[in-house]
């Protein structure tokens, strides 16, 4: 699970067979959706949560008051299911292909930067 930043909310995995993200909001309860995917991130506004789908591929984004999902990704690139990581201003997510590369991806638009330095790592994290 992965709390808002004003933590009144909680996107988490459901599973029954496949993996499903919902968000639960204290004093109102579970979302109606439910989106096919994994490793939920709120972004640091609390606006979006960043995810990988099932299985690896397009990293997307869900939209936590409705459930709508974009997909932020190229198809050209497919994502492991680890952790996306926001930026503190939320323009920014740094994901992890499947053939190991971290990338650098611009919210606004999906563009990719190859961040090469740092495949050797596991987990990355921004530094204010």
């Amino acid at each position: 699970p992965t709390p808002s930043p004003d933590g009144r909310r909680v996107a988490y995995i459901r599973g029954n067979g496949a993996a499903s993200i919902r968000v639960y909001e204290l004093g109102v309860g579970a979302s109606a959706w439910m989106v096919s995917g994994q490793v939920p991130r709120w972004s640091p506004v609390g606006d979006r949560i960043a995810y990988t789908d099932e299985f690896g591929g397009h990293l997307r984004l869900l939209d936590p008051s409705d459930g709508s999902t974009t997909v932020l990704s190229a198809d050209s690139v497919s994502f492991a299911p680890s952790h996306p990581v926001w930026s503190p201003d939320g323009l920014y997510l740094i994901a992890r292909a499947t053939d190991g590369r971290w990338l650098l991806v611009r919210v606004s638009d999906g563009a990719l930067v190859p961040l090469p330095t740092l495949k050797r790592y596991r987990e990355v994290v921004f530094k204010q």
